[in-house]
């Protein structure tokens, strides 16, 4: 009996121990489960946390300006002046640096990589053109600019009176040869580009009351205005002698019409009238003065009294007057040389110094302008490029799973702005200058023409 209940005893004992060893078993590789579980989730969360660490120490760049000022004195972005298809490779391989956004990145995280875009990217953009004024001395004579200087046209028209008391004569010589010496030597030394033309009138037929009729209609252009040919001028001074009326109104009118063609303010136009007595032919000189002044080439008159009596000179300078000319009186022939020389030289100071006064003028303007359309074109396609180098980023980016199609939307919309300050702003101070630069041109030559007007009673 002892025997067997020993064997059973012993067989009992084993089957507990092996239980108990399964059970021991169990629980140990439970606790190594959760111990590796554990682990792991240690681990990921130091990977996560050196990833973001990493992320935050790579985005790390300066706010992206929000003003012009801030566009300007902002870095220079290390690829800036560069292309992104012409640079790809380049540019892929800076992008490749860039660590991946969270999927779930907030907004500041978003920023922090557009300011890094923009830091790399921004242009060298130019501050707006040192502005120079009117009445300078710094505008600059380029050849473009010296193709386009204004030209002052200046335009006289001589009417020489060639009525019968004209073959009267002084110190020896008729007025009509003292005063086609003097015409000549005028017109020869006239500066360089003016152009002169001569009418005569009263001289045909003759002084009779026969022919008075004829005489009152004879005004001739026997040179037409255009610059000086010595030559034909002398054929033109030749080809009449004085006999007839006084048809002064007449000659006033059709003056005129042969300096129809020079009109606007780059044309000078000056009559000469040289006469030795008043208007025979029953016309009003007065008012054919009044309505050249007041027509679109706008003339003067300037009246010479060639040997004329009390009555004549009272008309004569009522004539000059209605046409904000001057009157002389003259005697002789040096007189009559001393004051077509005063004319010439008068007319030649004052429209040379107009002429180097506008070109002055228009040198600045074209100074102003280049510099002004150089600053606004540079601006447009620096931002352009820019913009295009920060787009097509966005896309590789995005294709390289380092940014969400979210992100780049949100991404665009940072940048929007920015873009938008530039471009207003430089078109917004470009406008303004060439305006500016405009009305201040026309100030300073309306400035001139007044003072030329001024002095040459124009």
């Amino acid at each position: 009996m002892r025997n067997r209940w020993t064997k059973k005893s012993a067989l009992m004992f084993s089957i507990l121990s092996v239980a108990l060893a399964v059970g021991c078993g169990k629980e140990e590789s439970a606790t190594e489960s959760t111990n590796a579980k554990e682990n792991n989730e240690a681990v990921e969360t130091v990977k996560s946390q050196d990833e973001t660490n990493k992320m935050d120490s790579f985005y790390n760049a300066p706010a992206a300006p929000k003003t012009y000022e801030e566009v300007l004195a902002y870095p220079i972005g290390e690829m800036a002046g560069k292309q992104f298809k012409a640079s790809e490779e380049e540019f892929k391989s800076k992008l490749d640096e860039f660590p991946a956004l969270p999927e779930k990145a907030n907004k500041e995280q978003v920023e922090a990589a557009y300011n890094k875009l923009v830091q790399l990217y921004k242009q060298d953009y130019p501050t707006p053109p040192q502005y120079v004024e009117q009445g300078s001395t710094e505008g600059s004579s380029s050849q473009q600019t010296q193709q386009k200087q204004t030209q002052l046209s200046y335009n006289v028209e001589i009417i020489l009176d060639a009525s019968g008391s004209m073959a009267g004569k002084v110190s020896g010589k008729t007025k009509m040869e003292l005063a086609k010496e003097a015409i000549r030597d005028f017109a020869s030394s006239l500066p360089q580009g003016t152009k002169v033309g001569l009418r005569v009138y009263g001289h045909k037929g003759s002084n009779e009351d026969k022919d008075k009729a004829l005489s009152c209609q004879s005004s001739e252009l026997v040179y037409s205005v255009s610059t000086y040919n010595e030559q034909q001028l002398q054929s033109a001074l030749a080809s009449f002698q004085p006999t007839g009326w006084t048809p002064v109104a007449k000659s006033l009118e059709e003056a005129g019409k042969d300096l129809g063609e020079f009109q606007g303010e780059q044309n000078k136009n000056i009559i000469y009238l040289v006469s030795d007595g008043i208007e025979t032919c029953g016309g009003n000189p007065v008012e054919a003065a009044k309505q050249l002044r007041e027509s679109g080439i706008a003339p003067v008159v300037n009246v010479i009294g060639f040997d004329v009596d009390d009555e004549g000179q009272k008309q004569l300078q009522k004539v000059a007057s209605a046409s904000g000319g001057t009157y002389a009186s003259v005697a002789n022939q040096d007189e009559l040389t001393k004051e077509f020389e005063k004319a010439k030289e008068d007319a030649s100071d004052w429209y040379e110094w107009a002429r180097k006064e506008r070109d002055k003028a228009f040198n600045v303007k074209m100074t102003n302008y280049d510099s002004i359309n150089e600053y606004r074109l540079t601006s447009k396609d620096l931002a352009y490029e820019e913009r295009m180098n920060y787009n097509q980023s966005l896309d590789y980016l995005f294709e390289m799973k380092k940014i969400t199609w979210d992100q780049k939307v949100a991404l665009l919309d940072f940048y929007e702005p920015y873009f938008n300050v530039i471009e207003e702003t430089t078109y917004d101070i470009y406008s303004g200058l060439i305006h500016k630069n405009s009305d201040e041109y026309f100030e300073q030559t309306d400035g001139i023409s007044d003072k030329v007007k001024k002095n040459t009673n124009q």
